[in-house]
């Protein structure tokens, strides 16, 4: 398998996948990679035998793996290109992509793109995380899969974000006055959870 961005995120999938019996890690990409040892980069004290580069299509070219795992972006716009390069390369692909989890509501086009290429490749894509992915979509799903009949679904989750990485917390605006807060929300700059929409569009589909 390969591993394509190693930001917070990527950096605790890289670690879980060295250590994972069942997974070898043969390549690595991120945009500050600069051709170290992967075992360098994610800080493990010892060298692993991979090198991170920074040039995507040189790892696919020159890389023969059958996995993809991407942690980049929260937005398909920005995950599709390289989801597309790895499909094209014959791997398949788990993506981090919170919109992926459930890409319809907002791009009507793109998964449909996805899957005719993952189908003429012989590939699979998955778009998926605790949440969205798991939490608060999927196992409400499950969860209410005996029902004959569900009027309401409530899911409720409560987290403590001052322990969350930097990039997250900006996200969210954690740590700002109320009116920083409403002018940051005003202006598009807080983005909140990003695979909200995308839980409660997958939870819709569920039959009356």
């Amino acid at each position: 398998m390969v591993l394509i961005g190693l930001g917070a995120l990527g950096r605790q999938l890289g670690r879980f996948a060295l250590q994972k019996e069942g997974l070898r890690v043969v390549g690595a990409a991120d945009i500050l990679g600069k051709g170290e040892d992967l075992g360098v980069f994610l800080d493990l004290g010892r060298r692993v035998g991979v090198s991170v580069t920074k040039d995507l299509d040189e790892l696919l070219s020159a890389t023969e793996a059958d996995l993809a795992i991407q942690a980049t972006s929260s937005y398909l716009v920005d995950t599709y290109p390289p989801i597309m390069r790895c499909i094209e390369a014959g791997l398949n692909v788990v993506s981090t992509c919170e919109e992926l989890s459930f890409p319809y509501y907002k791009y009507p086009e793109l998964p449909d793109r996805i899957d005719a290429a993952a189908k003429e490749n012989g590939v699979t894509v998955l778009g998926t995380g605790i949440n969205p992915g798991y939490l608060m979509d999927t196992l409400p799903i499950v969860l209410s899969a005996p029902c004959t009949s569900i009027r309401r679904i409530r899911v409720t989750r409560m987290m403590y974000s001052g322990n969350r990485r930097s990039s997250f917390q900006k996200k969210i605006g954690t740590g700002l006055s109320r009116e920083e807060f409403e002018k940051l929300i005003a202006d598009g700059k807080i983005t909140g959870h990003v695979g909200l929409v995308e839980s409660v569009a997958m939870l819709s589909l569920q039959p009356d």
